[in-house]
């Protein structure tokens, strides 16, 4: 629970800091997420740079984690959407954007 609240800090304060103090005080309408996991140390069957990530965290659990982290009544979003990869050699992240 600490490191999920760590995360939801750091990424916060990630949006606020591009985006401006007044970036997250509307909720949006929809939300859209790409999530670039870390590629496992040993090499597995099926894993590719790039290639789909099918395993947990999942991309409904993606997509809760961004919204609670980010909107206090994120609620009121009416729609989203995630798409989950293996890192494709610019290293694991998040690229979220919205619409009000």
């Amino acid at each position: 629970m600490l490191r999920y609240r760590a995360w939801a800090d750091t990424a916060r304060a990630a949006v606020l800091a591009a985006l401006g103090a007044h970036a997250l005080d509307q909720v949006p309408l929809e939300v859209h997420i790409l999530a670039w996991f870390p590629l496992p140390k040993r090499h597995r069957p099926g894993v590719r740079p790039g290639w789909p990530y099918r395993q947990k965290p999942d991309a409904d659990n993606v997509i809760k984690a961004v919204c609670d982290a980010l909107w206090k009544r994120d609620e009121l979003i009416a729609g989203s959407s995630c798409w989950c990869s293996w890192d494709d050699g610019r290293g694991p992240r998040l690229e979220v954007w919205w619409r009000d």
